[in-house]
């Protein structure tokens, strides 16, 4: 095999493992309003539950990385969320998102979108380029700005927030092993406060709305939860 030949069925294996990967994520304009009802008569009201476990709740579109029984829709949350801009007219968690990571890294979607139409148009050597690229120079996703601002985005306008997620004030935020983001009420000031929120402001872009926020009293255990109710404005 020509050398030329060789190196173009090379990039077209390494293109196509990349394709089959799964790690491109679909652009917010080719989403799909997925785990909707058909029509709108069948919901007065669209709700989430999110990371709802082995605790579905009924009137609720229940969701989790898990296919437990009750779960409808199983979805990654750290990805973009499987939803069009502003469907629903509440969101509710609770112990969720401090299981979303506090930042993470992941190959850059536009050099990864590049590589796949170069790859779809023959142009191997520029898709394998592409690839290396998105690699060398990842994009750093913050989990817990990325979780308030697809919430916000799939809301409606006026639509709630609803979480409870233990606080860093207690001992819950630390004593479990999965837990791998940290919250506490001051948290929420980034996306209330416009002192707070532009000091990223190429970060945030939610605005939302206090309804409450609250710290309880500890449990027998000191784990103490807050508990955040917000609105799209």
């Amino acid at each position: 095999m020509p050398a030329q030949r060789q190196r173009a069925h090379v990039w077209r294996r390494l293109a196509d493992v990349f394709r089959m990967s799964g790690i491109q994520e679909a652009p917010a304009s080719a989403r799909e309003p997925v785990g909707l009802p058909r029509t709108a008569q069948e919901a007065t009201l669209l709700r989430l539950n999110l990371g709802c476990n082995r605790n579905p709740k009924p009137g609720f579109i229940n969701v989790d990385i898990q296919p437990f029984p009750g779960v409808d829709l199983v979805a990654d949350l750290e990805k973009s969320w499987p939803w069009s801009d502003g469907v629903f007219d509440e969101i509710v968690c609770a112990d969720l998102p401090e299981h979303l990571r506090q930042w993470y890294e992941e190959p850059d979607p536009v050099c990864l979108e590049r590589a796949q139409a170069c790859a779809a148009a023959d142009q191997y050597k520029e898709a394998f380029e592409s690839l290396v690229t998105a690699l060398r120079k990842p994009k750093r996703r913050y989990g817990v700005i990325h979780f308030m601002e697809e919430a916000y985005r799939v809301l409606k306008p006026l639509g709630r927030l609803d979480c409870t997620i233990p606080s860093t004030e207690g001992r819950g935020w630390a004593q479990d092993p999965t837990h791998v983001s940290y919250w506490n009420e001051n948290s929420v000031l980034y996306f209330l406060d416009s002192e707070h929120r532009k000091i990223y402001p190429a970060l945030i872009h939610c605005v939302w709305k206090r309804i409450s926020v609250e710290t309880r009293k500890p449990d027998r255990l000191g784990v103490i939860w807050f508990r955040m109710v917000l609105q799209k404005e």
